[in-house]
């Protein structure tokens, strides 16, 4: 093998791998578009937080209420909620595993388990006849 041709071939091979880190290594705009996106997540996640606390809240102040017609409403529409906020939960979980906003999905998970037990506990304050009676369960 000639000299000429080796040199050839650590050139081929200096440049194939110059090439190659700068195809794979992230560039600092793209770290931080990825950081700013998972930032824009946990806030989001947050604001979503209190909304649901506030919901939570008031939901809990309707225990003394006496219009089972409305509470029943209240508690249908608490129970389609919790269904679809489990159903975003599971997702995020995948997210929480990863050790991405670990805090921010607990603090989720904990308010959407609150929200269970006020509806619940609304519902155990309903006469049962009456539950049965317009198809609440």
């Amino acid at each position: 093998m000639a000299l000429g041709e080796i040199k050839k071939i650590v050139r081929t091979v200096r440049t194939f791998s110059l090439k190659g880190e700068k195809n794979y290594t992230p560039d600092e705009l793209q770290i931080n578009d990825l950081l700013d996106t998972i930032n824009d997540f946990k806030k989001e996640l947050l604001e979503k937080n209190e909304r649901l606390n506030e919901i939570n809240q008031r939901i809990e102040r309707l225990k003394n209420y006496k219009n089972t017609v409305l509470i029943s409403d209240v508690i249908s529409s608490a129970k389609d909620l919790y269904s679809s906020l489990i159903c975003q939960y599971v997702i995020m979980n995948a997210i929480q595993k990863r050790g991405i906003a670990r805090f921010e999905i607990t603090c989720y998970k904990n308010s959407i388990i609150r929200l269970k037990g006020a509806y619940e506990e609304l519902e155990s304050l309903i006469p049962k006849p009456y539950m049965s009676h317009t198809g609440y369960r």
